[in-house]
This record gives C-alpha cells, sequence and structure tokens, in this order.
C-alpha cells in the first residue's frame, strides 16, 4: 500500500515538472486594448500575418501633464498590441520622445528618439514575423548629439563647475 501511494506520488510530481517545463511565448510587455478612440494609421503585412497601426492620444490636462501621442501595432482581428512606442510626447512646451516605423525587406524598423535632462539617445529595434506575433531580433542604442537641436526639443541640463573658494 505505501509504495503504491509513493509511486503516485511520483508520478504525478514526474508529470507536473514535464507539464511546467514546456517552453511558454515570450512575454509582451507593454500591451494595451485598442479603444474607439485610436485611429487606424496604416495595415501592413510581415511573413504572412497581417498587421494594423493604430495612433492613440492623450490630450494635456489640468495637472500639467503634457501630449502624448503612441503608436500602437496589432495583429490583424486582435484587440490588445504587439507592440507600442511614442509617436511624439510633448512636456511643458519642450518635446521629449518622438518615434518612427518603416517596413524593410520583410521586417519591422522601430526608431525612439528620447530627449531629457540627462541626455538624449536614439533606440533602433528591429522585428520579424514569429509564431506569437512580432520577435525583435536586434536593438541599437546610440547618443543624439543635442548641439543642433532647436529649442522645442528638451535639451540636458547643464553641469556647473563648483566654485573655487
Amino acid at each position: 500500500m505505501m509504495k503504491t501511494i509513493l509511486k503516485l506520488l511520483l508520478l504525478s510530481l514526474f508529470i507536473s515538472t514535464a507539464t511546467l517545463a514546456q517552453e511558454k511565448p515570450d512575454a509582451v510587455v507593454g500591451q494595451s486594448e485598442v479603444t474607439k478612440k485610436d485611429k487606424l494609421v496604416e495595415s501592413f503585412v510581415l511573413g504572412k500575418k497581417k498587421f494594423n497601426i493604430y495612433l492613440s492620444e492623450k490630450l494635456p490636462n489640468e495637472d500639467g501633464g503634457g501630449t502624448y501621442q503612441q503608436y500602437k501595432i496589432v495583429q490583424n482581428k486582435r484587440s490588445l498590441s504587439e507592440l507600442e512606442f511614442p509617436k511624439q510626447t510633448i512636456r511643458k512646451g519642450k518635446i521629449t520622445a518622438e518615434g518612427s516605423y518603416k517596413i524593410v525587406n520583410n521586417t519591422l524598423v522601430v526608431t525612439s528618439d528620447s530627449y531629457d535632462y540627462i541626455g538624449a539617445y536614439r533606440i533602433t529595434e528591429v522585428y520579424v514575423p514569429y509564431k506569437y506575433g512580432l520577435k525583435m531580433i536586434s536593438d541599437k542604442m546610440t547618443p543624439i548629439n543635442t548641439d543642433n537641436l532647436p529649442d522645442n526639443y528638451l535639451k540636458p541640463a547643464e553641469m556647473k563647475q563648483p566654485a573655487k573658494n
């Protein structure tokens, strides 16, 4: 009797371990639902999958928040986004982020520029079709020269030298 219970316990432990160890899809960060306020910008095909690009916009409110325009890339006939990135973010009259996308040779290339008090940088990500949607195959971060930026962009804060006594 004790051997049978022990065998059943070990068998159930083996089955649960084997079930939990199977490959699961990559987690998608930043998913949100496409609402009726989101505007369809464009549709494109990568591989055999059709994707739609929506533009979501958040306008300034009374607490001083800025304008926030965001692209949402959604697989056709789905309501949750695969990928989100800013089209343009404006805070206190200054541009703090910009983004764009393009389709090149069956890949999606997303470029996001970010401007803050620490510095400015560009992130370029490349996505390909994958069995669950889109998969990032490369990303690259490069600095942006802020010396030639117009005044409507947020520029890094100047570092001041301490006064000598």
